[in-house]
């Protein structure tokens, strides 16, 4: 088990599905973002991306000590949605 499995009370599974989340949006926006970026240009796609990115980051560490694996999860979602 991992040190932040054991810290958080959750399995290594629940935190390993936890993580995959990020890769598997990531991996899935591919194609959409290239589209975007023919569309309306290879600077400002990912300018924009990485802002959204900046963001929910901040909001993620906001979460503090109380969080839970869907409380994680869903955070991304919105750069790759």
């Amino acid at each position: 088990m991992t040190n932040s499995a054991r810290r958080s009370g959750v399995s290594a599974t629940v935190t390993g599905l936890t993580v995959l989340v990020f890769p598997l949006g990531v991996g899935s926006a591919g194609p959409a973002g290239g589209w975007l970026a023919h569309c309306y240009g290879a600077r400002r796609v990912p300018v924009f991306g990485a802002c959204l990115t900046a963001v929910r980051l901040l909001l993620l560490a906001r979460l503090g000590d109380g969080w839970s694996p869907p409380d994680v999860a869903w955070q991304p979602s919105p750069v790759w949605a």
